[in-house]
């Protein structure tokens, strides 16, 4: 918002950072994973943009897309780690470790 001298208040014009977004080749299997097992919340879906509550966005590249050209990566391989933690999602893990003990 402008203030009364028609310029930008400080506030308004400080970086701050809004979202890690990850580049897919599906959108659609893409929310169907990040919604349907992540649990998490589709907060704006734009198509092939979507972002999602709590600071995560999926984005659909093609493969003529620029970024794909530009952001190659060593051995066309991109690592990285994502952390989602879950009471439900933990127990079940810990369930399954202690049945393959057995």
């Amino acid at each position: 918002m402008q203030n009364v001298t028609g310029h930008l208040r400080k506030e308004e014009t400080t970086m701050k950072f809004h979202s890690s977004v990850i580049f897919v080749n599906d959108i659609e299997k893409s929310k169907d994973f990040y919604v349907q097992l992540l649990n998490q919340k589709i907060e704006y879906d734009f198509g092939m943009n979507v972002i999602l509550k709590g600071g995560l966005a999926i984005w659909e590249i093609r493969q003529g897309h620029i970024i794909n050209q530009r952001l190659e990566t060593k051995n066309k391989s991109n690592k990285f780690e994502l952390y989602f933690l879950d009471k439900i999602l933990i127990a079940r893990c810990v369930m399954n470790c202690e049945k393959s003990r057995h």
